[in-house]
């Protein structure tokens, strides 16, 4: 499916011509199996940041695509590296037993888990 809309879609490093019609096929997707199948210079990320305009703060996307990529080197967009992308599509899940454990019985802080900490900055625990 994922190869059929490609071909639907102009080739970017080929001229605008009859056998390449200036077409896009935009695909939504929260999958990490779809972005990895994917060559890195067709995608974008969007992302909701707030903004301030005339003072007043208001939610807008901003888009964002891979370093190395037509559109980062061409349009000097802002970029996010594929493995943070990655890593947001496809969370550290938690661990087995805390899956059979009760709702009262979970540790509630993120700090508090060990299969996370590795990934958490040093700081002192009080």
């Amino acid at each position: 499916m994922l190869q059929l809309l490609q071909d639907m879609a102009v080739n970017t490093r080929l001229p605008v011509a009859s056998d390449n019609p200036l077409r896009q096929v935009i695909v939504n997707t929260h999958s990490p199996t779809v972005v990895q199948q994917l060559p890195e210079d067709s995608l974008l990320v969007a992302e909701q940041r707030e903004l301030i305009r005339n003072g007043q703060p208001i939610r807008a996307v901003a888009f964002s695509c891979l370093p190395g990529t037509w559109r980062d080197t061409n349009l000097r967009m802002p970029h996010v590296a594929k493995g943070q992308l990655l890593a947001y599509l496809n969370p550290v899940a938690p661990p087995a037993e805390e899956l059979t454990q009760s709702r009262s019985e979970k540790q509630r802080r993120v700090v508090d888990r060990p299969d996370l900490q590795p990934y958490l900055p040093l700081f002192e625990h009080s």
